[in-house]
């Protein structure tokens, strides 16, 4: 008569037994068998009583249980999942991965770990060697890419080159983008395109490039009030960080407190009692919200208490024709773009919004300077290309802008219209950008500054 005994040869509680020896008197002597019992599947199988691998289909008998044969070698085992019979260091592999994932509890049950049995069909499936097949392909993907990218700045400009000005013409990051513009058309001898797209601060510009291929073709030039509109605008249609590559800080120039030649006012001290006398009656414009301009005009309200209503334009340009022909009696105009203007009398400044004066208004007092210690507020230019474009193409993009910024003819022609070479490094340029957008955003929340007003 069968007796049950559990794994370790003794008698055990029927509903616990995992295996089950056959023993009938007189039988000849051949290969030991044993009926699996698990919930999964039940499988009779030479040898010692093993729980079925994770994973075998139910109700399927193990194939060894079908060639039980005295003849089987003794150094080979039938697979339990089809009929190859197994090397005995495969065997040794498997019986070992299998002790490992079987952990024993003082009671005697048997339970498999998560890591165990990850192990174990990983090893089925030939993990290690699936594990070195793919570390292998990551390491040859990675050097055909550490191959190519030098390969990408030596053919770079691949074709015309289209730099985006978020405004519409006539402003300083128009008049900054065409003299750039042009020196690149001569050094690559490729069309190099303004593209001017203005609105919402120059949001709908700079999102043409975030969403651009990152090849460099495509690239944007936004003033300081690109650090400004993450602060004040929640649904940007970019991340500034992840969809934007710095490529370099190209200029720095101050703001020009300017008013119509019809305006009472005649100086800073002026402006500041003619406000406080008529709280909320006088407009000003600016190129957009969050965009310089109303940037250094919230905070020239706020550090002097007076009140203005805010009219934003989608651009530098327009609010300029309209300071110029007395539609808005005061706008914060750009160095760059207001020189000529004060020079023929259209308009006349009343100080600047730089520390120091600067060279091409030099008898122009700063507004610190004028009686409002303490403030200063300085538009500077940048260049962005697609967020992932290629390091080699950064590169090589960032060095061609640089030697044009220091051209002797460029970089005088921008210090008589009040700007100040910067180009910077993408790395520095980076940091410059990390700095501004901590500035900026203490400046809105103090002010009280929205995209709405």
């Amino acid at each position: 008569m069968a007796r049950a005994v559990n794994s370790a040869g003794s008698p055990g509680h029927p509903k616990r037994s995992r295996a089950v020896r056959s023993i009938s008197p007189g039988a000849p002597s051949m290969p030991r068998r044993w009926t699996i019992r698990s919930r999964r599947c039940s499988i009779t199988c030479a040898g010692e009583g093993r729980r079925s691998p994770v994973g075998w289909p139910k109700k399927r008998s193990c194939c060894s249980s079908r060639s039980g044969s005295p003849a089987m070698s003794p150094g080979r085992r039938w697979c339990r999942r089809g009929r190859t019979a197994l090397a005995p260091i495969d065997l040794k592999r498997r019986e070992a991965i299998e002790r490992a994932r079987i952990a024993l509890h003082p009671g005697g049950e048997r339970r498999e770990t998560d890591k165990t049995q990850r192990a174990l069909e990983r090893a089925i499936r030939g993990g290690a060697t699936m594990i070195s097949v793919r570390r292998l392909c990551w390491w040859l993907f990675l050097s055909g890419v550490a191959a190519i990218q030098p390969v990408q700045g030596q053919t770079y400009p691949a074709g015309p080159i289209r730099i985006v000005v978020p405004y519409p013409p006539g402003g300083g990051t128009d008049i900054l983008g065409r003299q750039i513009a042009q020196k690149l058309n001569e050094a690559w001898n490729v069309p190099v395109l303004i593209d001017n797209r203005g609105g919402a601060a120059g949001t709908i510009g700079t999102a043409v490039v975030a969403k651009a291929p990152p090849d460099g073709q495509m690239l944007v030039i936004v003033p300081s009030g690109f650090a400004v509109n993450p602060s004040i605008y929640k649904n940007l249609p970019y991340d500034s960080a992840r969809d934007l590559a710095p490529v370099t800080q190209l200029a720095a120039s101050p703001l020009v407190l300017s008013v119509h030649p019809s305006f009472p006012p005649r100086s800073v001290k002026e402006l500041i009692a003619f406000l406080k006398a008529r709280p909320g009656e006088i407009h000003y414009g600016s190129s957009g919200n969050g965009s310089p301009p109303h940037i250094a005009t919230e905070l020239f309200k706020y550090m002097t208490g007076t009140r203005m209503l805010h009219i934003p334009y989608k651009g530098a340009g327009p609010a300029a024709v309209d300071l110029i022909s007395g539609q808005i009696p005061l706008y914060f105009m750009n160095a760059l773009s207001v020189v000529p203007h004060i020079r023929s009398g259209r308009v006349r400044a009343l100080g600047a919004t730089s520390s120091r004066r600067f060279a091409a208004l030099a008898d122009l007092p700063t507004i610190a300077e004028a009686g409002v210690p303490g403030y200063e507020m300085t538009n500077w230019y940048g260049m962005l290309a697609p967020g992932g474009t290629p390091r080699p193409v950064i590169a090589k993009l960032q060095a061609e802008v640089a030697r044009i910024l220091n051209l002797p003819e460029l970089r005088e022609r921008l210090a008589k219209e009040g700007a100040e070479v910067v180009a910077s490094t993408p790395e520095q340029f980076a940091s410059f950008l990390r700095i501004e957008m901590e500035k900026t955003a203490k400046i809105v929340k103090a002010s009280g500054m929205t995209a709405t007003n």
